[in-house]
């Protein structure tokens, strides 16, 4: 890659504009969250181009993406402006002087199960932190996106295990099966404690995924014996058809304990090979692994996260006590 004399990473105006269109996959959404018009925006990316001796951006359906030169230098450019901004700052780190965006990857449960116990806190120590949460579209797309800065976070049962982004386990989280009240599926289960995939399959499906792998997923069983299903990872979503109907879901235990109080649903605990049991993680890009916000709201995401573990075993504990 050829380069001009002048050194393109002494304009630090510039290197936040790559920075910024990378994560936002837009020039003019970038030179927007800088205060540039777009016109300063396009001669400072032409300068960087002609200084870099590479186009750095392709034009692409939803906008611009960067190119392979691009993705090599960001890891650097990131680290220059972390630098810089770290650059007459005090020494500890203050939540409440944070002005940055945080996005998050994750599905429904991710969100309500780890991501809403904190929001209230996010917001009342970092008022200018803005959040947001996307869906989760597959494990590469997430990993791609914290590789370039678009995300922060991802939670998810697992990615690739790539050695550029870290991890640690949030929890363990188990299926349940859950019906509306009055559904067939409640007499055998009251009756005997159990229910038999056998008689779940008689029942249309909501299920987590069509895929193999990874843990028990014993809803595949009921499809193979004919079932019809519908996969979908909007939890949330389905209740409101199984109100209304005598299909099943195969629902996360947190999920399932806050539809249970509604009083609509019965939820049915899986027991045997049935089980089907995982453990969730967070995820993030490990040239992050030293930044202070980053370690922040690692910090209390898995210090609620523990809580949430703990209380659930304190549960689980008293059930039993109470059955003997």
């Amino acid at each position: 890659m050829g380069r001009s004399q002048s050194n393109p990473f002494e304009s630090i105006p510039s290197l936040r504009l790559l920075s910024a269109a990378t994560r936002k996959g837009s020039l003019a959404e970038a030179a927007a969250s800088l205060g540039l018009t777009p016109s300063s925006a396009s001669h400072a990316l032409a300068r960087m181009k002609k200084a870099f001796g590479d186009p750095l951006f392709l034009r692409t359906e939803r906008g611009i993406a960067p190119t392979a030169a691009m993705k090599s230098l960001l890891p650097r450019i990131e680290a220059i402006l972390d630098a810089v901004d770290s650059l007459g700052k005090p020494q500890g780190f203050d939540p409440g002087r944070v002005t940055r965006s945080i996005r998050f990857l994750t599905y429904d449960l991710g969100y309500l199960a780890f991501i809403l116990p904190v929001i209230d806190r996010f917001q009342r120590e970092a008022p200018g932190m803005r959040i947001s949460i996307d869906f989760l579209q597959g494990r590469e797309h997430a990993e791609n996106d914290l590789r370039l800065g678009k995300a922060d976070f991802c939670i998810n049962p697992g990615l690739s295990g790539a050695t550029d982004i870290v991890s640690l386990p949030l929890g363990t989280i188990e299926y349940r099966l859950m019906v509306r009240k009055g559904h067939p599926l409640e007499a055998e289960f009251r009756r005997s404690g159990t229910v038999s995939i056998e008689s779940v399959s008689r029942f249309p499906q909501f299920i987590p995924s069509h895929r193999q792998g990874g843990y028990s997923r014993p809803w595949l069983e009921a499809v193979s014996h004919g079932a019809p299903s519908v996969a979908c990872n909007y939890f949330n979503v389905a209740p409101f058809v199984l109100r209304k109907s005598d299909a099943v879901e195969w629902i996360p235990d947190q999920l399932a304990d806050d539809w249970s109080e509604t009083g609509l649903f019965t939820i049915i605990p899986l027991r045997g090979r049935n089980r089907s049991v995982f453990t969730t993680r967070l995820f993030w890009a490990a040239r992050d692994e030293r930044d202070p916000l980053n370690q922040w709201i690692r910090s209390v995401i898995l210090s609620a996260a523990r809580e949430r573990q703990e209380e659930k075993a304190r549960k689980s504990e008293n059930k039993e006590l109470k059955l003997d």
